[in-house]
């Protein structure tokens, strides 16, 4: 059996859990329907705001993961296609289909 991703959309929430001075900061990425994709606890007791990741892209990136792969495999389908124009023989088209394949083979777990 295949393991498939959580579809889209994700979304980030962070809240501060507790009061102090036990209080601690969990963060979570959120598929559809609140179901959690990926949790984390600082597990320190803070007095200031404190986020776990420290790179908003890196965030925004990952929450934008499913748009991606959705937006590779459609590229690739497009490049693909019988109808294409001489796409073949383009060296720039024959680098895309290689990155667009290369980059969904990474998101499947069938590829490992």
């Amino acid at each position: 059996m295949t393991q498939q991703h959580t579809p889209g959309p994700w979304e980030w929430r962070f809240e501060k859990v507790g009061s102090r001075p036990s209080a601690y900061h969990h963060e979570s990425l959120l598929g559809p329907d609140n179901i959690p994709i990926l949790t984390a606890n600082d597990g320190l007791m803070l007095d200031s705001e404190y986020q776990i990741w420290h790179n908003d892209a890196d965030k925004a990136l990952i929450a934008t993961a499913p748009d991606l792969l959705t937006a590779a495999r459609f590229a690739l389908s497009i490049i693909d296609a019988p109808d294409a124009p001489d796409s073949g023989a383009s060296p720039i088209i024959v680098l895309g289909r290689q990155l667009l394949r290369a980059a969904i083979a990474k998101a499947s777990p069938q590829a490992r």
